[in-house]
């Protein structure tokens, strides 16, 4: 999968030096199979504005588009979040 910010904006650093955004980037990344027990998250690179992952769906029971909404949602909540806080 890949997902890009909005407007494709550069707010993650860079893949050898994440930022804040970024972090939560990753760290949502990071935590899909704790929340979605039958999805192996295999490998992934977060970019300055996107994301690449490889996710391996090992069963029927979740799809992807629900999978990516869910991350979606986290790592947009977090910076909001974050961004409110600063």
């Amino acid at each position: 999968m890949t997902i890009c910010t909005a407007g494709r904006q550069c707010i993650f650093g860079t893949p050898d030096r994440l930022n804040s955004y970024g972090r939560i980037a990753e760290d949502g990344l990071q935590n899909i199979p704790a929340h979605f027990p039958t999805v192996r998250l295999d490998k992934y690179v977060v970019m300055p504005n996107h994301v690449h992952a490889i996710l391996v769906l090992t069963d029927n029971d979740v799809s992807l588009p629900v999978v990516i909404g869910q991350y979606k949602a986290y790592v947009t909540k977090q910076i909001h979040s974050l961004h409110k806080r600063i």
